[in-house]
């Protein structure tokens, strides 16, 4: 219910815009009344409504007055006023003056029915964002301050997290399959999610762009339209999107506080099942997958790389073919990609594929093949191979130089692998491999490196800069998302970074 306080010095019409707007059904309650200025301050204060309706000439204190000082001290309200049409220069000066909405005397149900959709519309959408800002500090910093109003739901809670392709540890800026799938999540009134109503949810961005958590307020914890909203849900995207979609719909829970621990045991358990390139929705409480050929298949992984490229490839690729037959989930594919990396061959120079090259192959792959087909290209270095694609004249030295150079003059735009593979000849795994052999680091995490550090720059010379401005002139459109892969470089909150950076100037340091 979003609440009144009606200010009015003529109790008829006080009590006639009272009764009309109750009759509205619209979820509106008016919930104090005063018939003056002074008194209608005092009961807006005491009861901190959603809503002021107050008349403009009013004994005690009037109601442009009334408005002008709480509006000062940063009292957040609505403010409507209440105006006939002898009193249409205060009107225009109360519009001037911040008031968005206004009732002319006499009243017309019609005019007032018409007003309130509107208002209740943008009162709703208002404290969804609320609820839905407050759900995001959960799931990303240590904040724990009270959940809004509307988080206090007297039924359950079901947490759902979404993802679009592989579920990978870090952020892969540009080079994640599913990272443009879903979007920024600007939506935020999903009371008819799916095919059923549900008494209220959210959708919050999750650790990186390709993944978000679905949270649906129900009435009961075995409510059965659940699964059936999220199967449908998950058919639809997957009907726009070449990276499949996985959901885990978790247990219900009563208290908002435990949100963002119940969501990091779904991303943990998630990673357990998911299978590359394939969608399901899985409901929490599944046993652990295990798998009582793993040690034969580690064993058998960790020999494969004593023959040749040729033999070792070929393998590979037969027996990606039995993990598929045998539902093998990313985690599992991904240890094996380990042992086979551990066990490689160092011909030539050549430096060990790390975990982050293979999850990087598996953000950008959106089937298993495919993940599997990168990574034996990226391991055939090892044996001495030569590097895929075009190959083009001089050393490869002066090829990283090339691209070190070209990822610092643009990266602020959306480089991609695929666009250094076209622009410098080489295949897209092995341009990585050798940047990170040369530079220590992959394109991906240099790009971001480059992103951050300019950012720091920004917030240090130019502070008046928004959030979003920022970002966006560091490559970034999601200005949560920047914020997020800035903490988790730096440590710090881009606010907090700017503050700390301002409060040791005054004090005579700088931060280098």
């Amino acid at each position: 219910m979003h609440s009144i306080v009606l200010i009015e010095d003529e109790p008829p019409t006080l009590f006639m815009v009272k009764d009309l707007i109750e009759a509205l059904d619209l979820g509106f309650e008016v919930i104090g009344y005063a018939f003056n200025g002074e008194d209608g301050e005092a009961t807006v204060r005491e009861l901190k409504p959603d809503i002021v309706i107050t008349d403009i000439k009013m004994p005690a204190k009037d109601g442009l007055s009334l408005i002008g000082d709480m509006t000062a001290e940063g009292f957040e309200t609505e403010w409507i006023i209440l105006s006939g049409y002898a009193d249409f220069e205060y009107a225009v000066l109360a519009l001037r003056n911040g008031v968005k909405d206004y009732i002319l005397k006499p009243v017309d149900p019609s005019a007032l029915q018409t007003l309130f959709e509107h208002i209740a519309e943008k009162l709703t959408r208002k404290k969804m964002e609320v609820e839905a800002a407050y759900l995001y500090r959960q799931l990303h910093s240590s904040d724990r301050c009270s959940a809004p109003s509307g988080l206090r739901h007297e039924g359950v809670y079901t947490p759902v997290l979404i993802t679009a392709g592989n579920l990978v540890d870090s952020m892969h800026d540009g080079l994640h399959a599913g990272r443009h799938v879903f979007g920024q999540p600007t939506e935020t009134d999903f009371g008819h999610f799916g095919v059923v109503p549900f008494a209220k949810s959210w959708i919050v961005q999750g650790y990186s762009k390709s993944h978000q958590v679905l949270l649906l307020a129900t009435d009961s914890p075995k409510d059965v339209h659940v699964r059936q909203a999220v199967e449908q849900w998950v058919t639809e995207k997957n009907s726009d999107s070449e990276a499949r979609i996985n959901a885990l719909i978790g247990a219900p829970f009563s208290d908002i506080h435990m949100f963002s621990e119940r969501v990091q045991n779904l991303y943990r358990s998630l990673k357990q099942w998911i299978l590359i390139g394939q969608s399901h929705v899985f409901t929490a409480g599944m046993p652990v997958v295990t798998f009582e050929n793993s040690a034969e298949w580690v064993y058998k992984c960790s020999r494969l790389t004593s023959q040749s490229y040729t033999a070792f490839r070929n393998q590979l690729l037969q027996w990606e073919r039995q993990w598929q037959e045998q539902n093998y989930p990313q985690a599992f594919v991904e240890l094996l990609m380990t042992k086979i990396a551990d066990a490689l061959p160092n011909k030539a120079g050549a430096m060990h594929i790390q975990v982050g090259d293979i999850q990087e192959l598996l953000a950008a792959s959106v089937s298993q093949t495919e993940a599997v087909e990168r990574f034996a290209n990226l391991a055939g270095a090892a044996f001495g191979e030569e590097p895929l694609g075009s190959k083009r004249a001089g050393p490869l030295s002066d090829v990283v130089e090339s691209i070190e150079a070209y990822l610092t003059m643009n990266y602020f735009l959306p480089v991609s692998y695929d666009s250094l593979q076209e622009r410098f000849g080489y295949h897209k795994d092995y341009l990585s491999y050798l940047f990170r052999q040369h530079k220590g680091i992959s394109p991906n995490k240099y790009i971001t490196m480059l992103r951050v550090e300019n950012a720091k720059r920004i917030l240090r010379d130019i502070g008046e800069l928004t959030l979003k401005e920022t970002a966006e002139r560091v490559g970034y459109e999601d200005p949560l998302y920047f914020s997020r892969v800035f903490k988790n470089v730096t440590g710090l909150s881009p606010s907090t970074f700017r503050e700390q950076f301002r409060g040791d100037e005054k004090g005579g340091d700088v931060i280098a």
